[in-house]
C-alpha cells in the first residue's frame, strides 16, 4: 500500500463556522531557504441580530474585529519535515454593548514528518473564544472559554497492501465567564482520544479496514447535573479513498458504548463519515455525517447527530462562492430536552491579488427545543478583509 494524503473534506464544522481563504504571497521576512515569516491578518465588520442567542431578550449590535497575526513556516516536502506556527490576537469591539469588548489570543502549531514508510502529523494549540452556541448560552451574557489541545497521528505502511493509522490527542476546555458566585458558568472538561485503524488495499485507490477508538473525558462535576467522568469505546468498520474518479470517501461506522459516573451505561450506533464529489474543476460538493455522544455545557450527556452539506464554486481566478447547510439534533440522556438546530451560510470571496481577499457572508441560525425559552433565531451579515504578506 502506498501512503498518500487523501483529501479530507471539511473539518471543524460546529455551531459557528469560520470560512477563510488561503492566499499565496511573498514572505514578510525570509530567514533561510526553508524558513519564512508572513504577516497574516484580517479585519471585519458584522451585524448580528442576536449576539447572545437568547430567545427572550435578543441583543443586536455591530461588531468590529481586528485580527493581526504572524505565521512562521519551516521546512518543505523535499526535506521530509514541515512546520507551521500561527500566532494571532483578535481585538473585538461592540458598537453599543462595550461591556462585551475583549481581546482573544490564539497560537497553533502543526507539523509533518514523512519517510519511505510513514507519515506523522502533529498539532498543538491554544485558542480563546467568545461565543454562545446552541447548548452554551445564557441570557444577556457572552460566554468566554479557552481551549488547549495537542496530539499526533501516524500512518505506517506495514506491507504493500496493509497500513496502520494510530494517534493520540488531548483537549482541555476551561470556562472563563464568572457566574457571580465565585465560580464560572459551565463546567471545565478535558478529553483524551486514542484511535487505531488497520486498512487493507481492496483496490489501488480504495482501502477498507477495522478500527477502535478509546475516549476518556474528565468533567468538573456540576451541581446542576451531577454527572462525572466518562469513558467510551468505539468499534468501527472503515472505508477511505476513491469510490469513483469523482467521489472520495472517508467513513467510519460502528458501535459505541459509554460509561458515565452518576448514570447507567448507554450505547448505540456511532459514525464519522465524509463524501466529497468533484463534478468538474470549478465545483466541490461535500457531505459530512457524524453521530456521537458528547458533553454538554453543564456536564450533561447527550447523543448528537450532525449532517453538513458544503458547496464550493470557483467562478474565475478572482471570485469564488460557498454555501453551507448544517443540521444538528441533540438528545440529552439525563434531561427532558431535545433540540434541532440549523445553520445556513452563504459567502462570496473576491481575490484582487495574491496578498488580499475580501469576503462577504450571511449566516442564519435557528434552534428549536422541547424546553420553553431555549429556542432562538439569529441573522449575521459580515464583511471582512484578509491580508497576507
Amino acid at each position: 500500500m502506498k501512503i498518500t494524503t487523501q483529501p479530507g473534506g471539511f473539518v471543524g464544522v460546529c455551531a459557528v463556522f469560520v470560512l477563510s481563504v488561503s492566499l499565496s504571497a511573498s514572505p514578510l521576512v525570509t530567514l533561510s531557504d526553508n524558513a519564512a515569516i508572513y504577516f497574516d491578518g484580517s479585519a471585519s465588520i458584522s451585524s448580528d441580530s442576536n449576539i447572545a442567542l437568547d430567545s427572550s431578550n435578543e441583543i443586536d449590535d455591530i461588531i468590529y474585529e481586528f485580527d493581526p497575526g504572524f505565521k512562521w513556516v519551516y521546512g518543505s516536502s523535499d526535506t521530509g519535515a514541515e512546520f507551521t506556527l500561527n500566532a494571532n490576537y483578535t481585538i473585538k469591539r461592540y458598537g453599543d454593548r462595550n461591556e462585551f469588548d475583549t481581546g482573544l489570543a490564539s497560537v497553533a502549531l502543526s507539523g509533518q514528518f514523512q519517510s519511505a514508510k510513514s507519515v506523522t502529523k502533529l498539532n498543538a494549540g491554544y485558542v480563546e473564544n467568545q461565543t454562545n452556541t446552541r447548548d452554551a448560552n445564557a441570557a444577556g451574557i457572552l460566554l468566554e472559554s479557552a481551549i488547549t489541545s495537542a496530539g499526533f497521528k501516524t500512518e505506517y505502511e506495514a506491507s504493500l497492501k496493509t497500513s496502520v493509522v494510530a494517534g493520540i490527542s488531548y483537549t482541555r476546555t476551561d470556562q472563563k465567564t464568572n457566574d457571580g458566585f465565585g465560580g464560572t458558568l459551565g463546567v471545565d472538561r478535558s478529553q483524551l482520544l486514542v484511535p487505531v485503524n488497520i486498512y487493507y488495499a481492496a483496490t489501488e485507490k480504495l482501502d477498507v479496514g477495522l478500527g477502535y477508538r478509546y475516549r476518556n473525558s474528565s468533567v468538573d462535576v456540576s451541581s446542576f447535573v451531577g454527572l462525572g467522568d466518562r469513558s467510551s469505546h468505539f468499534f468501527n468498520v472503515a472505508l477511505r479513498g476513491e469510490l469513483s474518479p469523482k467521489i472520495i470517501a472517508d467513513m467510519k461506522f460502528g458501535f459505541q458504548t459509554t460509561d458515565i459516573e452518576g448514570q447507567e451505561k448507554f450505547d448505540g450506533f456511532s459514525a464519522d463519515a465524509s463524501l466529497t464529489y468533484l463534478p468538474d474543476a470549478k465545483t466541490t460538493l461535500s457531505f459530512l455525517y457524524s453521530r456521537d455522544y458528547e458533553i454538554g455545557f453543564l456536564g450533561e450527556a447527550k447523543e448528537t447527530s450532525m449532517i453538513t452539506g458544503i458547496l464550493e464554486y470557483v467562478f474565475n481566478e478572482q471570485f469564488s462562492g460557498n454555501a453551507v447547510v448544517f443540521l444538528a439534533s441533540d438528545d440529552y440522556k439525563n434531561l427532558v430536552l431535545e433540540q434541532d438546530y440549523v445553520t445556513t451560510i452563504l459567502s462570496l470571496t473576491y481575490n484582487p491579488s495574491q496578498y488580499l481577499s475580501v469576503e462577504g457572508s450571511y449566516i442564519y441560525s435557528n434552534n428549536d427545543t422541547t424546553v420553553e425559552g431555549s429556542d432562538f433565531t439569529g441573522n449575521i451579515y459580515k464583511l471582512g478583509v484578509n491580508v497576507r504578506y
